[in-house]
């Protein structure tokens, strides 16, 4: 008897275990994400959908059809079961959809069931590609950029090149300013400048520009989030020129915009790239989830996104906005130097 109740008790046990549903922390983490934060309606559809077809590449046996009201499960040719595909945008629908797919999926599939935290991440990163060109999944912090910063005085005009901005180089900017006060003014060479640390672009443009507004950025339902600067310009007006190409993106070009349309700098070169999106990063098991959040504007309203900033001076090839000279990249520096000198003059 006693042996009895010990296996009823072991395949009691064992049908609970094979009851309890796994639940997918982080594909729900991304539904909530792109919920709460991202700036448009989400297409829970097509970010479902696209998601799912990672079981049939993991395991050819699994296969997932549908049309426009339900989806078709097969395990080798023979159908498993149907599923109602929500006719609503509601992300919790769609979210319960995919966990329940995966699940009943893994019970017909020994291969998703021993992949089935790689295949989250897989599909994580399918779906997340879908919501727009950069909300990503990466095993890097990209939020965290590489301090490449290079400055020298020529001509008793300030020169500084960057990569992007890192986290301190506005107080690196202002200490080299600082102990600099007698130069006639500054070249900021952002040409192949991609961005960085949002916050960084915010406080170096403050730098410069006396309690106005630096940008603004659309959120989610349209609200929006003004940023201005406080009072006071390092360099008391002496002139700035930005030089900028296809290359300038994102952060640099939230800085160059801020400047040339508040009437603080000059900008030569060509059109900046148009990255005006800003990312939300979560960081789970050595990956980082980024999901769009913000789109920002130049002081006068204009979108960066798509868009780009054009110079004042154009200096591309046979004086395009469009493409750089790469043959003569210190012709731009020149005429920014001759720029600050003349002005002085």
């Amino acid at each position: 008897m006693i042996k009895f109740f010990k296996l009823l008790f072991f395949v009691f046990a064992l049908f609970i275990t094979e009851a309890k549903a796994y639940e997918f922390k982080k594909i729900n983490h991304l539904f909530d994400s792109i919920e709460n934060e991202f700036i448009s309606q989400p297409n829970f559809r097509t970010i479902s959908m696209a998601g799912l077809d990672i079981l049939n590449k993991v395991d050819k046996d699994i296969k997932i059809f549908y049309n426009k009201n339900r989806a078709f499960l097969y395990a080798k040719n023979n159908l498993i079961m149907n599923f109602d595909l929500p006719q609503t945008k509601d992300c919790l629908s769609w979210k319960n959809l995919i966990n329940e797919i995966l699940n009943i999926s893994m019970k017909h599939s020994n291969k998703l069931l021993i992949h089935k935290e790689e295949i989250e991440l897989k599909i994580l990163d399918v779906c997340s590609q879908n919501v727009d060109k950069y909300s990503r999944i990466t095993k890097e912090d990209t939020t965290t950029t590489t301090s490449y910063f290079e400055y020298n005085i020529e001509n008793n005009v300030l020169y500084v090149k960057s990569m992007d901005f890192f986290d301190g180089f506005a107080f690196l900017l202002k200490d080299i300013i600082t102990n600099n006060p007698s130069v006639d003014g500054l070249v900021l060479d952002l040409r192949q400048n991609r961005g960085g640390n949002f916050n960084e672009a915010l406080k170096t443009a403050d730098l410069f520009l006396d309690e106005a507004l630096i940008t603004y950025a659309t959120l989610k339902n349209n609200n929006k989030k003004y940023y201005t600067s406080t009072s006071g310009d390092i360099l008391n007006g002496k002139k700035i020129v930005i030089l900028t190409s296809e290359q300038t993106a994102s952060s640099a070009e939230i800085v160059t915009a801020a400047l040339s349309e508040q009437g603080r700098a000059t900008t030569i070169g060509t059109k900046t790239y148009g990255k005006g999106s800003v990312q939300n990063a979560y960081n789970f098991d050595n990956s980082f989830l980024y999901i769009t959040n913000a789109l920002v504007y130049s002081p006068a309203g204009n979108l960066i996104e798509d868009n780009g900033i054009n110079p004042h001076i154009c200096t591309g090839v046979e004086n395009s906005c469009l493409i750089s000279n790469k043959k003569n990249p210190n012709k731009d520096i020149l005429m920014a130097i001759n720029m600050i000198k003349n002005t002085i003059g």
